[in-house]
């Protein structure tokens, strides 16, 4: 029978293979650390630890957790606080399950989908059609916002903007055979004024699609509902 640290490993091991290929679900967190025997030491694994083969600076960034200006301040602290009311060896809470959901949320919004240090895509000499299906390779289990943000820099004037050297050089990265958009760095950029040079139209299709990656409850969350009917809005509005 494997000790609680052996399984720990497991259970993080299998964690790390899914947040990476963009799959893991409330529901798989909670019906795979159901098992857990050490519930403590898997989040410890998983958050800040070595053994979980991921880069500590990324798992800092995303729990919030000291040392990165741009992490969300208060993931780290609903984590341990969702966390304090666990016993080993019980049903996760609705809480716990939604804390970890969240960490998955704000990982794959992040690009982490490798520890390498990621390299801008010109570097590669690719090409337009490089860049969009790895661009389409890194959305295809993405949440919806961020599915809708990269296609519209897609189809928008023909991927203008995928086209422009300095916006691909400073904003597009790639990690093995996808392609990333840098989106919270493009709206920092923007929002202090350092954005790529460009028209008022064309600078408002780039804002618009940053303001869509970077939050997900513009589309991710709304509902099916909600969604067409902001859908039916802008068709309206633009008759």
């Amino acid at each position: 029978m494997s000790t609680p640290e052996e399984r720990g490993r497991e259970v993080v091991d299998w964690m790390v293979r899914l947040v990476h290929s963009k799959t893991l679900t409330a529901d798989e967190v909670a019906a795979q650390m159901d098992h857990t025997e050490d519930l403590a030491l898997l989040v410890a694994r998983f958050t800040v630890g070595s053994e979980a083969r991921l880069c500590r600076a990324r798992q800092r960034a995303v729990l919030g957790l000291p040392g990165h200006e741009s992490a969300p301040p208060s993931l780290a602290e609903e984590l341990a606080e969702a966390m304090s009311h666990h016993t080993p060896g019980t049903p996760l809470a609705p809480e716990l399950v939604q804390a970890l959901a969240e960490v998955r949320d704000q990982w794959s919004s992040a690009g982490a989908s490798a520890c390498e240090e990621p390299y801008t895509a010109e570097r590669r000499r690719v090409s337009i059609d490089d860049i969009i299906v790895g661009l389409r390779t890194w959305t295809h289990n993405h949440d919806p916002h961020v599915r809708a943000a990269v296609e519209l820099l897609i189809t928008h004037d023909d991927g203008m903007w995928l086209r422009r050297r300095e916006f691909v050089e400073t904003f597009v990265k790639t990690s093995g055979p996808e392609f990333y958009i840098a989106f919270s760095a493009l709206a920092d950029a923007l929002a202090a004024g350092e954005g790529p040079g460009a028209s008022e139209t064309e600078t408002g299709i780039l804002r618009l699609a940053a303001d869509l990656a970077n939050d997900r409850w513009r589309i991710s969350r709304m509902g099916d509902e909600t969604v067409h009917l902001v859908r039916v809005a802008i068709a309206t509005a633009t008759e």
